[in-house]
């Protein structure tokens, strides 16, 4: 024990003869000026501490003249808006209107300064918000990955991705004599859940999210037919955990995800699905169209189609045609403010028929709607 306790003396004086040759062979001056060189700092914080300080109270102030012009001229305006309400304008407004011009003939610079005042404040404000919003949707651009991919946080250290589209070489069987398989590409569409080891790892991958997004492009899928089956979309899960674990391994210094699942997206049906028998027209479909400007009625006659949501509806209306013609006649006429061969009135018949259509299928308990209207053929008498 007692050992020890000399060496440790012998070192703390080895340390202390070694700081009196170092302050030996430093000059007297940098000694001198060590106070003076920690005052100088001290001053320094001080200073800018005291901006500081003047700064907080320059903003203080400059947000207490700002909301009291923002509250005076909210006052000013609901003041104007008591004024414009009043019986004092309504009965005195042509006399308001001729003071006012004559104040303006009387000051038209003051109105010129106040009017140009308004109008630089106006454009100024809009320019700057034209710029950050363009800064900003560029900004989101930018840090998008390069494909359409939509990343959901789910829960403390899960990232899903949503319809994740992959060009994927499905296998054919091989041919005759030991032939080489045919292959063709399938676009396959995969919701792809991930669960990170940590959320520090959860982390890296938030902020590696292109790079996953590349090598996820880059997995060479082993598919042999599509749907893809239980079995085969297992055993892809495996190798594709492996494969980004492997891939990420140098940035994340280990394995960064923990586990992984994939479920595949079937593409809806498109749009033109069933167009033809979801269609029905009408001919000669003749209507009164009474004007308000005009002492005389017209006449219009026209054809139309239209497109459902379903073919029942289509098959209720062949075979109520009748109906339809009556409904349609008792319930357009009053709509059309002008001749209806023009535009306005075009669009306003269209959807005319639309809301009464659907107006008779609610009523007739029919499930679906009119969804398009189309004028095929129009003449106006």
């Amino acid at each position: 024990m007692n050992f020890l306790i000399k060496i440790e003396d012998a070192i703390n004086n080895l340390i202390i003869l070694i700081f009196k040759k170092l302050k030996i062979l430093i000059p007297h001056f940098i000694l001198d000026l060590l106070p003076q060189i920690k005052k100088i700092f001290k001053i320094i914080i001080q200073f800018f501490l005291l901006k500081l300080q003047n700064l907080k109270s320059l903003l203080i102030s400059f947000l207490g003249i700002l909301k009291l012009k923002l509250t005076s001229g909210l006052g000013h305006f609901t003041e104007l808006a008591i004024f414009l309400k009043s019986d004092q304008f309504k009965n005195h407004k042509y006399d308001l209107i001729i003071q006012f011009a004559q104040d303006l003939k009387r000051r038209p610079f003051f109105y010129l300064s106040r009017l140009m005042i308004t109008g630089f404040v106006s454009f100024i404000s809009f320019y700057i918000f034209r710029t950050a919003n363009t800064v900003y949707i560029a900004t989101l651009k930018t840090r998008s990955p390069a494909s359409a991919l939509t990343a959901e946080y789910v829960n403390e250290n899960q990232i899903e991705l949503k319809n994740h589209k992959f060009e994927i070489a499905v296998k054919a069987a091989g041919g005759h004599g030991g032939g080489g398989a045919a292959h063709h590409e399938e676009e396959v569409i995969f919701d792809i859940k991930i669960e990170a080891t940590s959320e520090k790892q959860k982390e890296i991958l938030e902020q590696m999210e292109e790079k996953l997004d590349v090598e996820l492009e880059a997995f060479e899928f082993n598919i042999s037919a599509v749907p893809i089956g239980k079995e085969e979309i297992t055993a892809n899960e495996k190798e594709l955990l492996l494969y980004l674990n492997k891939e990420f391994s140098h940035i994340a210094h280990g394995n960064i995800i923990k586990s992984l699942s994939l479920k595949q997206i079937f593409k809806g049906r498109p749009e033109y699905y069933d167009r033809i028998e979801k269609t029905y027209s009408m001919k000669d479909l003749s209507l009164q169209i009474f004007l308000e400007d005009s002492t005389h009625n017209r006449q219009i006659s026209f054809d139309y189609s239209l497109i459902a949501s379903n073919r029942n509806i289509v098959l209720y209306f062949k075979e109520h045609e009748d109906k339809i013609r009556d409904r349609l006649s008792t319930q357009i006429e009053p709509v059309v403010p002008q001749l209806p061969i023009e535009d306005e009135g075009r669009s306003i018949i269209k959807e005319k028929i639309r809301l009464e259509l659907n107006s008779l299928l609610k009523e007739e308990k029919i499930e679906g709607s009119v969804l398009e209207v189309y004028l095929d053929y129009i003449i106006g008498s």
